[in-house]
């Protein structure tokens, strides 16, 4: 029996969270011969109760007090228990642990880490937020370049890791993300609960910076006067605050619905006429793609990395530059009164869509463990 962990921060609603709990452990707790294990940092998110039956999970139970080398510590003894023939970390954190544990630790298992986002952009995002640490930055180049192998998002996000933190081309996989669209299509059947009548502009993810939703506020502003339309915004973050004052300020608050998280966005997507995204940076953008499976016309920034390689370069959906809530709204201004060119663009997202199926994805993460 191949014992395999999955290491991940939280279970906080997220794309890799999301994907890990409702594809990767079911499909892995259902395969003779391994036993897929969850470890996760903190026992927080409300993902938790979702855990797949069977799939044991372990905790580091990290504070904000706890250090690296107590993080360490800890899963060392949790590691050195389960005795793991593969570790999965997700994302660069849990990366950095499992890379110091097997380093220092003299534990033996293989090592594979899974990058989620565009880490130079993070790390200026980091910079930009007065948090770097140079010793963060050298041992996420020591763990990525040190892991037996490193899957990416998108090709962006490979392309950066081999040309900025040290990972061998032949040590480095893309698999993209796949989703279950039929599950999609059932969740968004349900009755939404929102008065979401007229033409409705839906967004979905963490208020944070790198989703830049106060782009897209400023973009709403200089077109809502033309085009009679709501802004839906689905997602909480530590920025809420600060940008329900944005809409204050820019007197669009009337028209914009902070609706916060909800477990099942799809309903309201379902009932909106374009997805839009001004993400200043990205990995793959999974919500993307659940747009596309609902049909929607796409409006995206062309941020490093992932909305380029799911719209196929703009043949599928709308690119505009990052940071440029001018070119946002020129597109909605065009996408929004034009009922052919939205059949037209919905259309290709679901044609598009058709190449990120589940199946694929999950193959190509069994071959992966396998190895």
């Amino acid at each position: 029996m191949k014992k395999v962990v999955f290491f991940i921060g939280t279970l906080n609603p997220g794309g890799a969270e999301t994907k890990l709990i409702r594809y990767i452990l079911p499909y892995f707790s259902r395969k003779k011969g391994i036993k897929p294990m969850l470890l996760v940092l903190r026992d927080e998110g409300s993902l938790t109760g979702s855990v797949p039956e069977g799939v044991e999970v372990f905790c580091v139970n990290e504070e904000i007090t706890t250090g690296l080398h107590a993080s360490v510590f800890r899963t060392r003894r949790i590691l050195k228990k389960i005795r793991p023939d593969v570790v999965v970390s997700f994302m660069w954190y849990p990366a950095v642990i499992s890379y110091l544990v097997r380093r220092a630790g003299f534990i033996p298992f293989r090592h594979i880490v899974h990058e989620t986002v565009n880490m130079t952009e993070h790390l200026d995002d980091v910079f930009r937020q007065g948090r770097f640490n140079p010793l963060k930055l050298f041992l996420i180049r020591s763990a990525y370049a040190d892991a037996d192998i490193v899957t990416t998002v998108s090709k962006g996000v490979q392309n950066d890791l081999i040309e900025n933190f040290n990972v061998k081309e032949g040590r480095i996989k893309v698999i993209y993300d796949g989703i279950d669209h039929e599950l999609i299509s059932r969740m968004s059947s349900e009755v939404a609960g929102l008065n979401l009548d007229g033409m409705v502009i839906v967004t979905v993810g963490r208020l944070v910076y790198q989703k830049g939703f106060d782009i897209l506020l400023k973009a709403f502003h200089m077109m809502r006067g033309q085009v009679r339309s709501r802004l839906l915004i689905i997602g909480d973050g530590a920025e809420r605050e600060g940008l329900v004052n944005l809409a204050k300020q820019l007197n669009i608050s009337k028209d914009t619905i902070f609706a916060g998280y909800k477990s099942n966005p799809y309903r309201y997507m379902r009932e909106s006429t374009v997805f839009c995204s001004a993400s200043r940076y990205e990995g793959f953008s999974i919500v993307i793609l659940e747009a596309m499976v609902l049909g929607l016309p796409v409006i995206a920034t062309d941020c490093p990395s992932g909305p380029a390689e799911i719209l196929d370069s703009g043949r599928h959906g709308i690119l505009v530059p990052p940071e440029d809530p001018e070119a946002i709204a020129d597109k909605l201004l065009r996408v929004l009164p034009d009922i052919e060119l939205r059949r037209s663009l919905s259309g290709r997202s679901l044609l598009r869509a058709q190449d990120f199926n589940l199946e694929t994805f999950l193959e190509q993460w069994e071959e992966l463990i396998e190895i």
